[in-house]
């Protein structure tokens, strides 16, 4: 703000002058503006400094809530993207697998080759994901299949009971069970990652993990760098204690 005087001659005084220029980064005080029950505004409320630093924490928490909410859509959309394309990849290798096996029954006197480069590698994923699934519950396959298994010219001996296995992966893939999800035994719809660390220490069913919280040797909190997993699979395990009966 600029203040200036004008005052000429000596005998005669002339009106006095002031200029006033205010500086662009002036701002006025914040204030709140409350008008009465007529509708008139009533004189402005100048906010206090600790009101000021509560609106703008507040700000900063709605802010940070946002980009959190954000950040978990975002991550939820990709692992429905990931698993989606993991169980699709997983049904055309079961149903190459059902195929191969498929000619075998309906052609047997046909001489049988070994599948070709495309097709054994599907092979070889199944293979793979019924062994897997054997691991989770040793009932899931009769001891004479279990011995043939991954050698494709003992398996062709049983067609039939191979089409069955594969139409059984395949249903429970389409329930959302690709291979990195439990499918069979006590802990069916947990990670196949989390149900080896639990396995791995001595816990073989739901009823052993809660005794091991119930007695204190296994704490259920974020403490990921004694529990072995990340704090998204940890979540994910107290989940799926949740949905247990």
């Amino acid at each position: 703000m600029a203040i200036g005087f004008t005052h000429c001659g000596s005998v005669k005084a002339q009106p006095m002058q002031i200029s006033i220029t205010v500086h662009p980064s002036f701002q006025p005080p914040m204030t709140d503006i409350d008008t009465d029950t007529n509708g008139a505004a009533a004189p402005p409320r100048y906010r206090s400094w600790a009101e000021r630093e509560a609106a703008q924490r507040a700000a900063q928490d709605a802010e940070r809530d946002a980009l959190s909410q954000r950040i978990q859509a975002s991550r939820a959309s990709q692992n429905r993207h990931e698993r989606e394309g993991s169980q699709r990849r997983q049904l055309t290798d079961i149903q190459v697998f059902r195929a191969l096996m498929l000619d075998v029954l309906e052609h047997p006197l046909a001489k049988t080759k070994s599948p070709r480069s495309g097709s054994f590698a599907s092979f070889k994923s199944v293979c793979s994901l019924i062994k897997q699934r054997s691991g989770e519950d040793p009932s899931f396959l009769a001891p004479g299949l279990s011995q043939n298994l991954p050698f494709f010219h003992k398996m062709i001996s049983t067609p039939a009971a191979w089409i069955a296995v594969a139409d059984q992966l395949a249903n429970n893939t389409r329930a959302g069970l690709t291979r990195e999800m439990t499918a069979l035994g006590p802990f069916a719809g947990l990670r196949v990652s989390i149900r080896s660390i639990l396995v791995n220490a001595g816990i073989n069913d739901v009823v052993q993990l809660r005794g091991a919280i119930a007695e204190g040797s296994i704490v259920l909190d974020h403490d990921i760098s004694s529990n072995g997993l990340t704090r998204r699979r940890w979540t994910e395990l107290l989940d799926w204690i949740d949905r247990q009966a």
